[in-house]
């Protein structure tokens, strides 16, 4: 008799444990659904799961949570830049820590006073569980444009001779593309090639490898060297033959990005080229370019 008491008691606690561990796991999901997942990221720019049908709207805030240590602490605060029907793009705000985004970071939506209230040199930001956001000393001039690490696009301008290769050279369009590889978030190096040509008079084929100095958010100055091949067709005794040689020169440029979709920019520039031996003088020219960046 106590036996079967003893085992009717024992089936009792486990039924109660089942209960309590199936209330747990309940109230466990209930919690996870109110985080939001990240399920693309671009540096400081995420896409999440959300969007406009689940009440979220361009300019709503919200506080991105990491696991660290076996615990969610709150890394930084994003705003909602693009909301559509069940995904918005959000960007890590100007004046919050500016950490790169992962698709294992969660967010959540916050409301909040001012973006003031967020500067590094100000008290944590309460959020809506009553935690504060982990503050880092980030000026606010740093670059903020989406980007890639390696990114390529394609390129099309103006070539315009300077000086005295106005007699050898006409103006013309160019037409081109890049290759760039991201060190940091303010300085890249990056590949380009030009080609440009008038009526089978001569061609300008040009190689650019170029250091780029992010400034601002927007402003960038472009510096190095570039390999030149100009060719032009000289005719001679009823033929005609073709004279060219390469030229190592410096150039220096500077330019303007902005962005035209979540992870795409366009990028007008110029850049100032010299050729210190360009036959018997110097050769200048300046070329101007629009750029898409992909």
């Amino acid at each position: 008799m106590g036996a079967l008491k003893s085992l009717r008691i024992s089936f009792c606690d486990h039924r109660i444990a089942v209960a309590v561990f199936i209330v747990f796991l309940f109230g466990a999901s209930v919690a996870w659904t109110q985080n939001i997942q990240i399920i693309k990221t671009s540096d400081i720019i995420a896409v999440i799961n959300q969007g406009y049908m689940d009440g979220i709207q361009k300019g709503d805030y919200f506080v991105v949570r990491r696991l660290i240590n076996n615990t969610w602490r709150d890394i930084t605060y994003a705003e909602a830049i693009d909301a559509r029907e069940n995904m918005t793009g959000i960007k890590v705000l100007d004046i919050a820590p500016q950490i790169s985004l992962t698709t294992d970071d969660v967010v959540e939506k916050v409301s909040l006073e001012s973006e003031s209230s967020m500067s590094s040199d100000s008290e944590p930001v309460q959020t809506a569980d009553g935690g504060s956001a982990i503050q880092t000393n980030v000026p606010t001039s740093a670059w903020q444009r989406n980007t890639n690490w390696v990114y390529l696009g394609p390129a099309a301008g103006l070539f315009m001779p300077l000086g005295d290769m106005k007699e050898l050279f006409d103006a013309a369009l160019c037409y081109g593309g890049m290759l760039g590889f991201r060190f940091r978030r303010d300085l890249d190096m990056s590949l380009h090639f030009l080609y440009a040509t008038k009526n089978q008079e001569w061609t300008f084929w040009n190689l650019q490898m170029l250091g780029r100095r992010y400034i601002s958010q927007n402003f960038m100055l472009d510096f190095g060297y570039g390999v030149s091949y100009p060719e032009i067709f000289v005719s001679q005794g009823g033929g005609s033959f073709s004279s060219g040689n390469l030229r190592l020169g410096i150039l220096l440029g500077a330019g303007y990005t902005f962005p035209v979709a979540l992870t795409a920019q366009f990028e007008i520039g110029f850049l100032f080229h010299v050729y210190p031996h360009f036959d018997e003088g110097s050769g200048q020219f300046l070329t101007i370019q629009g750029r898409l960046v992909l």
